[in-house]
């Protein structure tokens, strides 16, 4: 079934997402996945080649970093429930000149780069996924384990890749279908000073 709402550029958050896009440049042994601490986050990140350290930013309320490396920028975000402090929304975002990369089940390059970040469990998850639809810029795909939300098109060569709870498609989608209509946050720590953030 496809959920094609609109051509709109569409730019989203979810507050459920835990995301990771990453550019090929070396693994890490830890990774970060949806109800891990954010110290354990912390460490993943600190502790991979390709990831930035991450530290409190008030203006988004969440650990974000921006590293700059081989073939692009890469910046990281982690939001995490106060109550528990258990990371609830993470997403990488990238700015890279990678031809032939995609975030597609069938792409060596993509897969590859997914389980450097993650793991084999995580990369065959996603290779064997449903695909549910598409809303804006963004495809939905339904794995055993997660819900996977990928961004290929976005302009300026941003790529990112989501990694949400298995339980939170629905929730996510009806978000997405919100953000067509209204403005929604979106993580844009590559905007120029002066550029028009979408919060």
């Amino acid at each position: 079934m496809k959920l094609l709402v609109n051509n709109k550029p569409f730019q989203f958050l979810s507050r459920l997402t835990l995301g990771i896009v990453a550019i090929t440049m070396g693994a890490t042994s830890a990774h970060a996945l949806p109800g891990q601490t954010i110290e354990t986050v912390r460490k993943w990140a600190e502790n991979s080649a390709i990831l930035p350290v991450l530290v409190y930013n008030r203006d988004v309320d969440a650990y974000t970093g921006l590293r700059s490396v081989p073939g692009g920028n890469l910046a990281l975000l982690v939001k995490v429930r106060p109550e528990d402090n258990t990371s609830v929304e993470e997403q990488l975002v990238t700015i890279m000149n990678t031809p032939g990369l995609a975030f597609a089940r069938n792409n060596a390059q993509g897969l590859e780069m997914i389980e450097r970040m993650y793991n084999s469990q995580v990369t065959d998850d996603f290779r064997g996924s449903k695909y549910v639809g598409q809303i804006g810029n963004y495809d939905f795909y339904q794995g055993g384990k997660f819900v996977y939300i990928v961004s290929d098109g976005l302009p300026d060569g941003i790529r990112r890749f989501h990694v949400i709870s298995g339980d939170q498609l629905d929730e996510a989608i009806a978000q997405a279908k919100h953000c067509q209509t209204h403005k929604c946050f979106t993580y844009q720590p590559f905007l120029t000073p002066g550029a028009e953030k979408n919060k």
